[in-house]
This record gives structure tokens, C-alpha cells and sequence, in this order.
């Protein structure tokens, strides 16, 4: 498993909305706002940093 740093999430609707982005892709992860964290399997790595990209957030690379 993998996080991936999520600066810029700050409530449960970002929670949500990136939720979804991951769902629309068949991706299976785990979105921590405590954490600021989206954690994703190793092979959804790559797409999982462009669905998040997508919906509008900024990731801490």
C-alpha cells in the first residue's frame, strides 16, 4: 500500500469528492482527512495521483 500526501483536503466533502474520483476508476482506497492521506495499492498508484489531480486537488511530491 501506498499514500499518497493530499495538502489541500480539509473536510469531509474533499473526502467525498475524491472518493468518487477513485470509484469512477474501479480503485480501491482508503481517504484519511486526519491524516491528509489517500492510501491506494502499489499497481493504482499512477492512476489514483490522475483521478485526484482531476478533481481538483494538489499533491505533496
Amino acid at each position: 500500500m501506498v499514500e499518497i500526501k493530499v495538502n489541500d483536503m480539509k473536510c469531509g466533502h474533499c473526502v467525498m469528492n475524491i472518493q468518487k474520483a477513485l470509484e469512477k476508476e474501479d480503485i480501491n482506497g482508503v481517504v484519511s482527512l486526519e491524516k491528509k492521506t489517500v492510501t491506494v495499492d502499489e499497481k493504482d498508484v499512477d492512476l489514483a495521483t490522475d483521478c485526484i489531480i482531476k478533481a481538483g486537488y494538489h499533491l505533496d511530491r
